[in-house]
């Protein structure tokens, strides 16, 4: 944790083209971080859920946070491979910055039930 993603470079390679990554140089250096950081928050949100014992389908509500609204498509694009079916109840919020550094773009904060298990 505590590392900023910028870009599909900061992603394991084979994350990269399943996400949206194109090899054209203008169009991955625009969509990179936002998709790039989409992928890698909702990710540790299911490495959390898992070592909880639970999945992304025991996730019921999301409330995300963008510094600009206008990355909310392609965000939804890879929460989608995250929520294939119908996604959770959403709550979605333009903020003006995100600590710790400016290029953080995205937030995502998950509300999930896990049963008491014996």
């Amino acid at each position: 944790m505590g590392r900023i993603i910028r870009g599909f470079s900061d992603l394991p390679p084979e994350v990269g083209p399943t996400i949206g990554q194109t090899g054209e140089f203008s169009v991955d250096a625009k969509d990179g971080p936002i998709l790039a950081q989409s992928w890698y928050v909702l990710d540790r949100i299911r490495a959390t859920m898992e070592q909880a014992g639970g999945s992304m389908a025991d996730v019921f509500k999301l409330v995300q946070y963008f510094k600009n609204l206008n990355d909310f498509p392609r965000y939804n694009a890879v929460r989608r491979q995250f929520f294939p079916g119908t996604p959770p109840v959403s709550t979605v919020v333009e903020v003006s910055a995100m600590m710790p550094s400016d290029e953080i773009l995205i937030e995502v904060e998950a509300t999930a039930w896990l049963p008491l298990r014996s």
